[in-house]
């Protein structure tokens, strides 16, 4: 069954982002002066934050996978790439300064969506889903 590798997927997008989200604050932190670094504060505020925002996109993936499957589709690595680019672009945008903000996005749900690919499927270039 395929869910297995789905949510290992899963898992790895949300690890790359919370080291991301972690780096991001590290640097933050480092450019103010007079304030305290505490790393392990700031990595346990990225694990519980992005777990937040982890949860109902996984349960996205999972419907979208069930959907997908359902019918034996076959997806390539480029629909993860673009489907993680196109997600995150948009909440990005929706957050932030509107253009700096959805290239982020983009570059990064490219990342997502890779790390998710290669943990979920190694490096097959398509894969034939499946609800067996």
């Amino acid at each position: 069954m395929q869910i297995v590798p789905v949510l290992r997927g899963c898992l790895a997008a949300y690890a790359i982002g919370v080291l991301f989200n972690w780096g991001g604050q590290l640097l933050s932190d480092a450019q103010r002066p007079g304030h305290p670094l505490d790393p392990w504060n700031d990595l346990w505020f990225s694990a519980v934050f992005g777990a937040l925002l982890a949860l109902p996109v996984t349960a996205l993936v999972i419907a979208l996978w069930f959907l997908l499957a359902r019918r034996s589709s076959t997806v390539t690595y480029r629909d993860a790439m673009t489907a993680g680019a196109a997600g995150t672009g948009v909440l990005f945008w929706a957050v932030g300064n509107p253009l700096p903000s959805l290239l982020v996005g983009l570059a990064l749900g490219a990342v997502f969506g890779a790390a998710f690919w290669l943990s979920a499927f190694g490096f097959r270039r398509q894969v034939t889903l499946t609800l067996r």
